[in-house]
């Protein structure tokens, strides 16, 4: 018989040697027959009677050193005499990493979502994942189920696969019954339906599902919030001063609450987006808001236009809306539209074909007329140049349109208009006339073509007041709200 020690070494050996399809199994029965022993062992310590007794005395011992310890607490405690109620803390609503937002109301590079968070003493717009400072509010519902949110769905607009949705936050908290809802439909192109909801309350239909505006509104502001993650490093962000929409209502309030809450965000501070812009702008013109008493703060959303006077008041917020009037059948998408139905109807004019059921051909239009709209904010005139925009039996169509800044001036005269008849409400409301504010500030993105300012200064007889980036002012006044908040909570 082989020595002990030799046996160890050729079994070594040989397991070494054997391949894997043999070694498998040996490991597993060698693990078998382990767990097998090793219960056979806890069965036999089991019933044996002294272990049993070990085990009732050590549970016993353990139950009244417990009970000794408890004992010893409360006379303790008897014997200490009463101290006040410790003053209960306030509630903070920024103890993390918090942004501006606002949730825009449109699908154009004008009137999209912003996001801005404070990097070091400033406040700075982050970008999203395509490099652009805002995000489309847009949400398309695509036929395989697929759901696309921002640029990639404003990309299928006019497409016939799906389902895009926006504007939706017009609708927040608004009866389908009422007349804000009613506005909506008939000045809004939607290629969606829109329904009562069970409790009344618009909602949106999609493949025959009834979405709130909310779960709408929640999606673009997901991937808000996920552009401000990744600017501050990775770092989670459940806070959020958001600009609500003038003349909000606790409904409207509670919608973009609820739309905050599905996005992840647990801590909310709402503030009136003039207020807001108003904040913004102070801190970047400086004299020209900060000595005025009394300010107009003109907002050219994507979908509607609001007016509110503001007035000074304590800090932190430094204005407070006097008077706020919003209407919902003129906004800056507007302008797109009516230079789009012009060209469809010069090009029916002159080839013979409508291009309004072609829905490739609406997708290129809509995006040549946004791209002219930006051009001719600084230059006096653009190209709408589309070739091969259709074709019929004679071969291919094209489009080569010039157009200067007067032509397209005339063209969205209605839509520039409809905007700022919000002002005589407002202004009426307040008992005042244009002369008795101090200066006025225009918002949003619209506030960069001329052809409009010309029309704000001609109403209120001197030129408008607006940042360099108009259309990043509520986010940015709503980061710089946030931060105030924060300095008064932890001296920052």
């Amino acid at each position: 018989m082989l020595p002990r020690r030799a046996c160890q070494t050729s079994f070594v050996r040989r397991f070494r040697a054997s391949p894997p399809t043999e070694v498998g199994p040996l490991i597993a029965g060698i693990g078998i027959a382990a767990v097998a022993y090793g219960t056979k062992l806890l069965i036999e310590a089991a019933s044996n009677p002294k272990f049993q007794e070990a085990v009732r005395e050590t549970a016993s011992a353990a139950a009244k050193a417990a009970s000794d310890t408890a004992s010893a607490a409360r006379q303790a405690a008897a014997a200490k005499p009463a101290e006040p109620a410790a003053t209960k803390e306030p509630r903070s609503y920024f103890t993390t990493d918090v942004m501006g937002v606002d949730l825009g109301e449109g699908s154009k590079d004008w009137s999209g979502g912003c996001a801005a968070v404070y990097d070091g003493e400033a406040a700075r717009v982050v970008e999203n994942e395509q490099g652009q400072r805002l995000t489309p509010s847009v949400v398309a519902f695509q036929d395989d189920g697929e759901t696309l949110v921002g640029q990639p769905a404003k990309k299928l607009l006019f497409s016939r696969s799906a389902i895009s949705v926006s504007g939706h936050q017009l609708l927040l908290g608004v009866p389908y019954d009422s007349p804000e809802c009613r506005d909506f439909l008939d000045s809004s192109p939607a290629s969606y339906t829109v329904a009562a909801a069970a409790d009344g309350k618009a909602a949106i239909q999609v493949h025959g599902v009834l979405h709130s505006p909310s779960d709408i509104a929640s999606r673009p502001l997901s991937q808000l919030k996920a552009n401000a993650e990744r600017a501050m490093g990775g770092r989670s962000i459940i806070s959020a001063v958001i600009g609500m929409p003038t003349a909000a209502n606790d409904a409207v309030r509670e919608a973009i609450g609820a739309a905050a809450r599905r996005a992840g965000l647990q801590q909310l501070e709402l503030l009136p987006a003039a207020v807001a812009a108003a904040m913004a702008a102070e801190e970047e013109l400086g004299k020209p808001i900060a000595e005025a008493s009394s300010l107009g703060v003109l907002e050219l959303n994507g979908r509607s236009s609001a007016f509110s006077v503001l007035g000074r008041t304590a800090e932190p917020l430094a204005w407070e809306v006097v008077v706020g009037k919003r209407q919902r059948r003129h906004g800056a998408e507007q302008l797109e539209g009516m230079l789009v139905a012009h060209l469809v109807a010069e090009f029916r004019q002159t080839e013979g074909i409508d291009l309004s059921s072609d829905h490739l051909a609406m997708q290129r239009l809509h995006e040549a007329a946004e791209s002219a709209k930006m051009q001719l904010c600084s230059s006096l005139q653009a190209s709408v140049s589309l070739p091969f925009i259709t074709a019929d039996i004679n071969g291919p169509k094209h489009m080569d349109v010039l157009l200067s800044r007067a032509r397209f001036a005339g063209i969205v005269a209605p839509a520039l208009e409809g905007m700022l008849s919000i002002c005589d409400e407002a202004l009426a409301a307040a008992a005042i006339t244009p002369s008795d504010l101090d200066a006025v500030l225009v918002v949003g993105g619209a506030a960069r073509a001329p052809p409009l300012i010309e029309l704000v200064e001609s109403y209120f007889g001197r030129a408008p007041l607006r940042t360099e980036r108009p259309e990043e002012s509520v986010a940015l006044g709503a980061a710089a709200h946030a931060r105030q908040l924060q300095a008064l909570q932890y001296g920052a």
